[in-house]
């Protein structure tokens, strides 16, 4: 067993007919991190989207954060809303970015 195997076990309380099966994007997890797409890390998003899609999830992998800045603004008022992670180095930036926004 995979040491991120239970940090990864998600379940939809509403069962196979919920409406986040229904639907498949009702929030986006948005990954921001500058090796979120090495090949170290693929089963990371893989087992990341298999655990979110089933609650109505998608992932969102960027790897810096003006990406993620402009992921955003390309976003109409009715976009799914999103949770973003990333780390300090990124995560600066992108509050800055926001701030600026406002």
């Amino acid at each position: 067993m995979n040491s991120f195997e239970p940090w990864f076990q998600c379940q939809s309380l509403g069962g196979d007919d919920s409406p986040a099966r229904r639907d498949n994007n009702r929030w986006n997890l948005v990954w921001c991190h500058e090796r979120c797409f090495k090949t170290e890390h693929h089963w990371h998003r893989r087992r990341i989207n298999d655990a979110i899609a089933p609650l109505g999830g998608k992932l969102v992998a960027k790897r810096k954060a003006a990406k993620v800045t402009e992921w955003i603004s390309m976003q109409s008022n009715q976009a799914a809303p999103y949770l973003l992670i990333t780390d300090w180095r990124e995560g600066q930036p992108f509050m800055k970015s926001r701030r600026d926004a406002s």
